[in-house]
C-alpha cells in the first residue's frame, strides 16, 4: 500500500467510519421501534448504508428484508410532469433556490441542449442563463420554451411514470416501508410520497436520514441522525462540508435517470459517473470507504456501543468546520459536473485569481471552509464566515 493510499484508508478508518458506524447504529434502533416491513436504501448517497447495514445485520440480524433500490430527485419529479395542468403548475416540483440556471429547468423538464438552439434564439434565453426562481411563474422566456416542448415533455413523463409504477411494483413497496437516503431537504421523500399516491399504492413511509430538514410536505416522517426539524443544531456544521460527506457515502457509479423494461423486469438507467474517467479518484474513494467499512467490521466485533456516543461522529464534523491545512488536500483533486468541473477547493493561487473568479468558485465549492482555508491558509474562523454566508 502506496503513502497516499495509507493515508486516505486511515482516514476512512478513524474519521468517517466512526461516523458510519453511529449512523447504522441509530439507524437499526430507529427501526426496531417504527414497526418497519422492509427497508429501501436508495442509489447512490444510501449504498455505504447498505454495506454497513449488512456488517452489522450479519452479527445481529433484525430479521428485516431490505434492498438497495434506484431513485433519484430528477427520475421521481420527472415522472409526475403529466400531471401538470399547465406551466406554472409544472414548476411545483423544481427545487426551490435563488437563482436557477435554465440548463437546470431544461434537466428537470427532461430536455437536452443539442436540441433546443433554434427555440433559445428564438425566445432569447442562453443555455447558461440564471433566472430568479421567484420570478419563473411570470417568465414568458421559459413559458413559450415549455409550450414548445409541452406534449414530449408529458409523453415523456408518462412513459416515466409508467415503468416507475411497474418498478415500485416490482421491489413491492408496499405496507411501512423504511427509505434511507442521506437527506438534507427530504425532496426524494416527497416525491416518492407524490407518486405512490397518484399511483394508488397503500404504502406509508419513514424516512431515516444523516440530517433532514424538510422544505416541503411529507405525509410520513423523517428522521434525522445529526439534525431533524426542531433540532437543527448539527444542520450548518454538517452542510458546510456536505459535498465531501455525500462523496464518502456514494457508490461509484451516476445518478438514476430513467427506466426501462428488459427481459421482463425494469431496470435503471443511469446518467455517466462524474468520475468514469479518473480512475485515480475512483481509486481514493475506494481507499476512504473500505478504511470506514474496516472500522464497522471491526466495531461490530467488539460490540462498541453507539448510544449518546458523540464521539463516533464528531471526528468527520469537526474535519468539515475546522480542516487542517494538511487536512484540506485530502479532498483537493474532488469535483462535481455541471457542464464544467467545479472543485471542492481552489485549484490555483489565491494570487493568480481575480476577485469575481474567486467568488464564483467559492460559491461552487462544495466545502467552503475548506476552500477558504486551502486559499487563505492561516489561521481564522472560517466557519463563522461560512454561517455569515449561509444567513
Amino acid at each position: 500500500m502506496s503513502a497516499k493510499t495509507d493515508y486516505y484508508y486511515h482516514f476512512g478508518y478513524t474519521v468517517f467510519g466512526p461516523f458510519l458506524y453511529g449512523f447504522t447504529g441509530w439507524l437499526r434502533n430507529c427501526l426496531k421501534s417504527d414497526s418497519i416491513e422492509k427497508i429501501f436504501f436508495f442509489s447512490r448517497d444510501g449504498y455505504m448504508m447498505q454495506k454497513a447495514y449488512s456488517v452489522m445485520d450479519g452479527h445481529t440480524p433484525l430479521d428485516l428484508p431490505y434492498e438497495y433500490v434506484y431513485f433519484s430527485r430528477n427520475s421521481l419529479r420527472r415522472a409526475l410532469l403529466w400531471n401538470c395542468e399547465n406551466y406554472v403548475d409544472s414548476l411545483k416540483y423544481l427545487s426551490k433556490q435563488r437563482f436557477t440556471a435554465f440548463s437546470e429547468i431544461a434537466s428537470y423538464y427532461g430536455l437536452k441542449r443539442d436540441e433546443m438552439s433554434d427555440i433559445l434564439v428564438k425566445v432569447g434565453l442562453k443555455w447558461e442563463e440564471n433566472i430568479l426562481f421567484e420570478s419563473l411563474p411570470t417568465n414568458n422566456q421559459v413559458d413559450a420554451v415549455y409550450q414548445h416542448f409541452k406534449d414530449r415533455i408529458n409523453e415523456m413523463s408518462r412513459k416515466q411514470y409508467n415503468e416507475l409504477v411497474c418498478y415500485l411494483k416490482q421491489i413491492e413497496m408496499i405496507g411501512n416501508c423504511a427509505i434511507v437516503d442521506i437527506g438534507w431537504h427530504g425532496s426524494i421523500q416527497y416525491y416518492l410520497e407524490c407518486l405512490l399516491e397518484l399511483s394508488g399504492f397503500k404504502t406509508n413511509v419513514i424516512g431515516y436520514y444523516v440530517g433532514v430538514n424538510p422544505v416541503l410536505p411529507l405525509k410520513g416522517k423523517a428522521k434525522g441522525y445529526l439534525f431533524r426539524e426542531g433540532d437543527l443544531k448539527y444542520r450548518k456544521p454538517l452542510l458546510c462540508f456536505f459535498g465531501g460527506i455525500e462523496k464518502l457515502f456514494q457508490s461509484l457509479e451516476g445518478s438514476t435517470d430513467s427506466y426501462e423494461k428488459r427481459e421482463g423486469k425494469i431496470v435503471p438507467i443511469l446518467k455517466l459517473y462524474e468520475y468514469a474517467d479518473d480512475n485515480v479518484i475512483i481509486g481514493l474513494i475506494k481507499d476512504l470507504q473500505n478504511g470506514g467499512l474496516d472500522y464497522v467490521y471491526e466495531a461490530v466485533q467488539r460490540c462498541i456501543q453507539v448510544e449518546n456516543n458523540k464521539w463516533l461522529y464528531m471526528p468527520l464534523v469537526r474535519f468539515g468546520m475546522y480542516p487542517t491545512l494538511s487536512q484540506t488536500r485530502i479532498f483537493h483533486s474532488f469535483y462535481t459536473t455541471d457542464g464544467e468541473k467545479l472543485y471542492f477547493l481552489p485549484q490555483k493561487s489565491i494570487l493568480r485569481y481575480k476577485p469575481k473568479e474567486f467568488l464564483l468558485a467559492l460559491s461552487n465549492s462544495m466545502w467552503k471552509t475548506g476552500f477558504m482555508k486551502e486559499a487563505f491558509k492561516i489561521p481564522f474562523p472560517y466557519y463563522w464566515i461560512y454561517k455569515l454566508i449561509r444567513k
